[in-house]
């Protein structure tokens, strides 16, 4: 992509405006700067069919607000790759350039040119339970099987889909216990886009695990099943189906020894999409934000959801954590809504006390404390309870009392 931005910029639109490719290698800094105040101003997009109905006619005729930094990125890129001490980013020579862009951009905003940023979309709820309803015969087809293999590892591990997976081989997979159960972890680190390997390698923060649920779709299940289904002599975990096995799927080996092609798992999700007849198509990527924000959404601090999705900074997550999800936007948008109704208070009571809180008490035959359920205490002592003021109207959650006789 970076080569693709400076090619464009270097011969596309240079040649078109000066009638010859800019040679970044020769240019003075002073030059370069004064085309690329042209260039940010001018430059504008291929028109497509696509394009205009994914951004509307008016906004399809101008770059994306991230699309001219990301061009300016890679225009920087390749004049470092060419060993040249320029940054046109943060160089003093550059500076007119940066805020003709900053301005230009500035007036994009102000005249409704500046389309949102578009982030990748989010699986629905309902479509998660069409996909689980359509993953639920894995045992009965190998290419069920396979995309039910390919989805719990993209889900478990947040993968990208296209970069990890490709690299998995059958001995990939580690089965193994501990105090809470079987659990699957990966036996090697796998090269991905922020983890490369080689000199500069991150520290390992420790193995992702994906324990097993006893349910229907337990990742631990399928996972077997598919290797019980995959050639032995198979050096690769996902390869190519056994054509005996579309048709038959009572014969043993699914699965031959020829790897998938690496474009093949751009289809996966897609593929998925159309098979549980979804609302839209998605992709791995989409999978991989749903993921994300899963865990933001149940609590998760954002070290330990960098820890699963291998990101370095917290900066690189927020993109995926937007927030709020759509339940938390319309419990907003609802309670904004009684104001425009003339009311502040919300109409539904709040929920009652957890019954499965418990309040430790210090027992006599044991230097424990025993654990009683508040449920229960304020059964046996509903009198005493009450005329405690600090229980009236008062809702506890997730909290431990250590209470003397």
């Amino acid at each position: 992509m970076l080569i693709c931005f400076s090619f464009c910029f270097s011969l596309e639109w240079h040649c078109e405006t000066y009638g010859q490719p800019l040679d970044f290698s020769a240019v003075e800094p002073e030059d370069l700067a004064l085309r690329l105040r042209k260039f940010y101003c001018e430059a504008t997009p291929k028109q497509t069919d696509a394009r205009k109905r994914a951004v509307g006619d008016a906004q399809a005729t101008e770059y994306h607000r991230n699309s001219l930094l990301n061009i300016r990125a890679a225009i920087n890129r390749h004049i470092k790759d060419l060993k040249r001490d320029v940054d046109i980013v943060r160089d003093k020579p550059f500076k007119r350039a940066n805020n003709t862009l900053d301005g230009f951009l500035k007036h994009k905003t102000a005249t409704g040119l500046s389309a949102p940023v578009k982030h990748k979309e989010i699986l629905s709820e309902a479509d998660l339970v069409k996909i689980a309803s359509h993953l639920e015969n894995y045992d009965c087809s190998a290419q069920i099987l396979r995309d039910c293999a390919w989805y719990v590892i993209a889900i478990h591990f947040v993968t990208r889909g296209l970069e990890a997976h490709h690299q998995l081989r059958r001995d990939s997979l580690s089965f193994r216990h501990d105090e809470s159960g079987q659990y699957v972890t990966l036996s090697h680190d796998l090269q991905q886009k922020n983890h490369q390997g080689g000199i500069e390698k991150s520290e390992h923060k420790g193995e992702k695990r994906v324990y097993a649920t006893g349910t229907k779709l337990c990742p631990v299940k399928v996972l077997k099943l598919f290797l019980q289904k995959t050639d032995p002599e198979a050096e690769m975990l996902f390869n190519q189906m056994n054509e005996q096995a579309i048709s038959n799927p009572d014969i043993e080996i699914w699965y031959t020894t020829k790897q998938l092609s690496k474009r093949t798992f751009c289809n996966f999700m897609p593929n998925i999409s159309k098979a549980a007849n979804l609302s839209t198509r998605y992709t791995a990527h989409c999978l991989r934000a749903t993921a994300i924000e899963m865990l933001n959404d149940e609590g998760f601090q954002a070290r330990h959801i960098m820890f699963m999705s291998n990101h370095r900074n917290e900066a690189s997550l927020r993109s995926y954590s937007r927030g709020c999800s759509n339940g938390q936007k319309k419990q907003m948008s609802s309670a904004l809504s009684r104001l425009v109704g003339g009311h502040k208070a919300c109409a539904t009571p709040p929920p009652p006390p957890s019954t499965s809180m418990e309040i430790a008490l210090p027992s006599s035959s044991s230097p424990e404390n025993v654990r009683i359920p508040l449920s229960q205490m304020v059964q046996n002592n509903k009198q005493n309870i009450s005329e405690m003021e600090f229980f009236n109207g008062a809702i506890i959650t997730n909290c431990t009392f250590n209470i003397s006789k």
